[in-house]
């Protein structure tokens, strides 16, 4: 959710997040992890994608709003949007007690439109 919009193109981890106000915690935790690296630690940074599943409160939310024919889509209907099931999120946690330090995206290996297919 801190990446700037791309429409079609393939995000990753090289990618510069977007500067914008809701970012500015990620951005700060982030530099966080950069100092403790620096410092010779081990850091790493998850970005998760957005959550789906049973207790992801965002996406119940939505689907409240969808029995009401209410569909919020911020962008163009065409980009993508990165979701991640909220068990492949816990897993990925356990997962990065292992990795070596850095950034990784975490979602699901097929992202949908925001239109809600693959096209």
């Amino acid at each position: 959710m801190i990446y700037p919009d791309r429409r079609d193109q393939w995000i990753d981890e090289t990618v510069q997040p977007a500067e914008y106000p809701a970012s500015r915690g990620n951005l700060a935790a982030e530099a966080s992890v950069q100092r403790f690296t620096e410092a010779g630690g081990t850091g790493v940074v998850l970005r998760l994608g957005l959550f789906y599943g049973p207790g992801a409160r965002h996406s119940e939310q939505f689907l409240a709003m969808a029995r009401h024919h209410v569909v919020p889509v911020m962008g163009d209907p065409s980009s993508y949007v990165s979701s991640i099931h909220v068990a492949d999120g816990g897993e990925a946690v356990v997962a990065a007690l292992n990795v070596p330090g850095g950034v990784y995206n975490v979602v699901d290996n097929e992202p949908l439109t925001k239109a809600g297919s693959t096209e």
